[in-house]
C-alpha cells in the first residue's frame, strides 16, 4: 500500500508540475500547438483547473436547496423564475452517469471529503 500510495503522489506530483509549466509559459503552449497541428491531433490547451468540475454537485445543491428555494415572500414572477431555473438544473444534472461522475469529484477534491453529496 505505501507503494501505492508514493506512486500516486508522484504521479500527482508530476501532473502539477506539467500543469504548472505550460499555466506560466506562453512558450509551451505555444509549442504544444504546434505540435499538435504538427502531428494532426485536435487542438486543445490542458485543462489547468479542475475546480468546476468538483463543485458542480455542491454547488448545485446550494442553488437548488437555498437560494432558489421558494419562499411566502416571493412573487408569482420570482417563483416561476426560481421553478424553472431548478427544472433546468434538473434536466441538465439528472442522469445517474453524470451523477456518479460529480459524486467521484467530490470525492476525490480534499475541500469536499467527509460531506455528502449524494
Amino acid at each position: 500500500m505505501a507503494s501505492n500510495k508514493d506512486f500516486t503522489a508522484r504521479t500527482m506530483g508530476l501532473c502539477h508540475t506539467l500543469v504548472s509549466t505550460f499555466s506560466q509559459s506562453w512558450l509551451k503552449r505555444r509549442d504544444l500547438a504546434k505540435a499538435q497541428v504538427e502531428l494532426q491531433i485536435p487542438q486543445h490547451g490542458l485543462i489547468l483547473s479542475s475546480v468546476t468540475v468538483s463543485s458542480v454537485k455542491p454547488f448545485l445543491k446550494i442553488l437548488t436547496e437555498d437560494v432558489l428555494k421558494p419562499s411566502d415572500e416571493d412573487t408569482a414572477l420570482t417563483s416561476n423564475i426560481k421553478r424553472k431555473m431548478c427544472s433546468g438544473f434538473k434536466d441538465k444534472y439528472e442522469s445517474a452517469a453524470l451523477q456518479d461522475l460529480l459524486a467521484k469529484a467530490c470525492l476525490l477534491d480534499p475541500r469536499y471529503r467527509g460531506k455528502s453529496h449524494r
